[in-house]
């Protein structure tokens, strides 16, 4: 095994910065952050990263547009709803978003238009899996 003690317990790094994750010996935080589930979905050049945080449940959304974010949004069962939009270099997308909460999922409608190709049009339901105690 290698040795990497230097690497506290709860923390991630990246290019030299840490981020607290969840604090060591709280259960419950530990679990948010390893159990998170996240999802991705894409249709082109557009993108919908989705992580549901199961101790709401809410689920975080970031809609990114060949490569860059177009906006972000929060959804739980008090804000179930939100919609996104955004162009760039002649290609646009406007994504509504919903929280469906029987069964858990979320609902992803898309317009996407580019250039020569015109515009298409998306609809699809992602279920997040139930977690089980062993």
């Amino acid at each position: 095994m290698t040795a990497l003690d230097h690497i506290e317990e709860g923390f991630v790094y990246h290019d030299g910065e840490s981020k607290r994750l969840y604090t060591p010996g709280d259960a419950k935080s530990a679990e948010a952050v390893l159990l998170k589930q996240c999802i991705n979905w894409n249709a082109g050049p557009l993108s919908v990263h989705a992580c549901l945080d199961t101790s709401g449940p809410s689920v975080s959304v970031e809609v990114t547009l060949l490569g860059h974010k177009i906006g972000s949004c929060t959804l739980s069962p008090s804000k179930q709803d939100c919609s996104i939009g955004g162009s760039i270099d002649g290609f646009k997308a406007e994504v509504k978003l919903g929280l469906q909460t029987n069964p858990l999922g979320l609902a992803i409608s898309a317009k996407v238009c580019a250039p020569i190709v015109g515009c298409k049009s998306f609809t699809v339901h992602i279920p997040f899996a139930l977690l089980e105690d062993a």
